[in-house]
């Protein structure tokens, strides 16, 4: 639970928000006030800043900016994307070959 603390407070500042607050969001999110204090005096003593978090960090390959972890690619939606493509440019090419067919009669 302590790391998990860790890992938010320190995610927390690196996109500049005060670990005060970043605590207090921990505490009213449900979180043992002592553990939210504990890790907070941890990290800002450094004590826990680099061996606890850095284990605790997800891997992520793509070594995206924010540190998150990388959700895999949703294919279903990309598949009903293509099939929607295809079903409109089957009907806008039905619509001007039946335009075409009454122009020319």
């Amino acid at each position: 639970m302590r790391e998990e603390i860790l890992y938010g407070l320190k995610n927390a500042m690196q996109r500049g928000t005060p670990v005060e607050l970043a605590m207090q969001s921990f505490i009213n999110a449900g979180y043992s006030e002592a553990d939210v204090k504990e890790a907070g005096e941890s990290l800002m003593s450094g004590t826990g800043s680099v061996t606890e978090i850095i284990r605790v960090m997800p891997e992520n390959k793509e070594n995206n900016k924010n540190n998150l972890p990388v959700l895999p690619k949703n294919k279903s939606g990309r598949k009903w994307t293509i099939i929607l493509i295809i079903i409109g440019v089957t009907v806008f090419s039905a619509g001007i070959y039946s335009i075409y067919y009454l122009i020319n009669q």
